[in-house]
């Protein structure tokens, strides 16, 4: 029997990642961010009222993010009709997908490092899954900066004038997802490879470096100059005082958790760091441009998230392809082969416990779900069998798509809708409250318009005609709800499960203690 190539398993490869990553994308029930829905409705609003340059909530100003982020899902929009959920995700899903196999490409024509080996990196890690599945900036707050970085890497070594076109729309581009602070990393980075390459082999890259900076600088700025000459001091108070520097005096959230997100978002390739111990060494110590230039971008894409008080796990990912592509540079493929043994060893903890949820989900489950598990173990332990024969290649990617097929497919048997279907009777001619910062899932649940309300709103709501509320215990007191009448009752999961939810589940060996309630009340 004929080898299949290596290009041809990188298209087969890509093509089951495509179809994994944009499964069932649109499903209101699907993993979600806490800040998706406002991202969405935002770029729904901007839209379908064709206000392309100012971002707007609920009919009002809203200028937490510049608008690029918004503006992604429009070609798919217009394509199917329409704004929806299933249009602003599948943009960053294909936007994932596209820019991990350029890079792929990229690593292969600049330092021969095989395509599949980075198509497993950029596709089958935890982060790129978890964002490329949902309308979070992160996605292309840390592709487009990287793809730019990747762009002004030729410029700077070859100075054809197409790669630093290229790197200024992808930098401009990136500076408008989240604000300045892109370019502001991406400074810090050049800044520091500028040294080395001083110290090193005496060379300015400062012209290149300028140019590039003032053309991002005012590509981007265009945008900030619009909207400020459109509604002077009430864009820059909202923008620039509140939105970012109000960041510094948010309320303090540990460090650590910064770091955190860093291994989690890199596994499972994290994992592998011990067996290219050697490599890196010897790339440190012969001042490897390569291994500098992306080191230095990825300490500087890192360390200046941790400046903020308001930290959090996702701070990491704009780090995250820098770390991947740096330490790709330092994988050895037939280094891999030959210790298949120890690499094995380094992912047999992860494997197995899948495959112990593997077994038990297909133990407990029934139906086409039966098949869909036992897909899920085939995946796993075919990983485990390409390593264990040396076909890493294989094996990885193998495990990115057992990664990915669990949380687009097996994770879909957990879905619990916002509103169950024999619910939904209740709410017709009704005037619909909901107990929380947003409610966006309620309203295209219900197709309905759902206020969102604080908890000392609850009894003024209640008061109008026809009304009613949707409250999780978590968000009001039980007084609250004992002083109204409950008229159906369902459940959600808990978010941010901790773990006195996660011991009672396993004492009562029930998913019981990782749900909540949530009332419907009224008057």
């Amino acid at each position: 029997m004929q080898k299949v190539s290596n290009k041809n398993l990188f298209i087969i490869f890509t093509i089951l990642f495509s179809i994994f990553y944009l499964w069932d994308i649109g499903n209101l029930s699907a993993p979600r961010q806490g800040t998706e829905s406002l991202y969405v409705q935002i770029s729904q609003e901007m839209y379908d009222t064709n206000n392309i340059m100012t971002p707007h909530y609920r009919g009002e100003r809203h200028w937490s993010k510049p608008p690029f982020h918004f503006w992604m899902p429009f070609p798919l929009y217009a394509l199917m009709g329409e704004s929806s959920l299933t249009g602003a995700r599948a943009s960053q899903a294909i936007l994932t997908i596209i820019l991990a196999v350029f890079t792929a490409g990229w690593l292969k024509r600049r330092f021969r490092i095989e395509p599949l080996l980075t198509l497993a990196f950029f596709l089958g890690g935890y982060g790129a899954i978890k964002f490329g599945r949902t309308f979070m900036m992160e996605t292309s707050l840390s592709l487009l900066p990287f793809i730019s970085s990747l762009f002004l890497f030729d410029y700077i070594k070859d100075k054809s004038k197409k790669s630093f076109i290229l790197a200024i729309l992808f930098g401009g581009a990136g500076a408008l997802i989240k604000g300045p602070v892109t370019i502001v990393m991406s400074f810090l980075a050049m800044s520091c490879y500028q040294l080395f390459l001083y110290k090193k082999d005496k060379k300015f890259i400062i012209k290149e470096c300028f140019f590039y900076f003032l053309a991002i600088t005012i590509l981007s700025c265009s945008w900030y100059f619009a909207s400020y000459l459109s509604y002077k001091e009430e864009f820059f108070n909202y923008f620039f005082v509140r939105e970012n520097l109000g960041k510094f005096g948010k309320v303090p959230m540990p460090m650590y958790k910064v770091f955190q997100g860093l291994f989690l978002y890199t596994l499972p390739w994290v994992l592998i760091l011990p067996l290219t111990w050697n490599k890196l060494k010897e790339s440190f110590k012969g001042l490897n441009k390569e291994t500098y230039y992306f080191f230095f971008h990825f300490v500087c894409f890192f360390v200046v998230w941790l400046i903020p008080s308001q930290r959090s796990h996702h701070y990491a990912i704009p780090a995250v392809p820098f770390f991947m592509t740096f330490l790709l540079l330092q994988v050895d493929l037939d280094t891999l082969r030959e210790k298949s043994k120890y690499v094995l060893a380094l992912v047999t903890p992860l494997n197995l416990l899948f495959l112990v949820i593997s077994c038990i989900l297909v133990y407990f489950s029934n139906g086409v779900m039966i098949a869909v598990n036992l897909i899920f173990l085939l995946l796993i332990v075919t990983s485990m069998i390409a390593i264990a024969k040396k076909n890493v290649l294989i094996g990885f990617n193998t495990i990115g798509l057992y990664l990915i097929f669990l949380w687009s497919i097996v994770i879909s048997q957990f879905y619990i809708p916002a509103v169950p279907e024999g619910a939904k009777s209740l709410f017709k001619d009704k005037k619909v409250a909901l107990v929380d910062r947003r409610s966006y899932f309620y309203e295209q649940s219900l197709e309905m318009n759902v206020e969102p309300i604080k908890k000392h709103q609850v009894q003024d709501f209640l008061n109008k005609e026809n009304a009613v509320v949707i409250a999780a215990i978590s968000r009001i007191t039980p007084e609250i709800r004992d002083s109204h009448r409950v008229i159906a009752k369902w459940n959600k999961w808990v978010r941010r499960a901790r773990w006195r939810h996660i011991k009672a589940a396993l004492t009562q060996r029930s998913y019981e203690p990782l749900k909540e309630d949530v009332y419907l009340l009224m008057k």
